[in-house]
C-alpha cells in the first residue's frame, strides 16, 4: 500500500502439472492464474484492514474493484541466453 512499483520472476513453475490441473478442473490457464492473483489480492487487503483495525489507525476498506496489469509468459526461459 506504499505506492512503490515492485515485479518479481519465477521460473520455478511447472507449465505441465498447471495445464493438466487445468484440464482436470475444466478451465483455462489464463482462468486458474486470475483466479489465483484475485484471491491473493482480496487475501492482502483483507489483512490490511484487519492490521490497521487492530492497531487504531485509518481503515482503508478493501476496495470494490481493482485495475491490475499483469503481464506473463508461460514460456520457458531459454537455455543459452547471450
Amino acid at each position: 500500500m506504499s505506492g512503490v512499483k515492485t515485479g518479481g520472476f519465477n521460473y520455478d513453475i511447472n507449465v505441465d502439472k498447471m495445464k493438466k490441473y487445468c484440464k482436470s478442473k475444466g478451465c483455462t490457464v489464463n482462468d486458474h492464474t486470475s483466479s489465483v492473483l484475485s484471491c491473493a489480492l482480496y487475501s492482502y487487503f483483507v489483512g490490511e484492514e484487519e492490521a490497521m483495525t487492530a492497531a487504531g489507525e485509518v481503515v482503508v476498506p478493501c476496495p470494490r474493484s481493482l485495475h491490475v496489469a499483469v503481464p506473463f509468459s508461460f514460456r520457458q526461459p531459454s537455455k543459452n541466453i547471450a
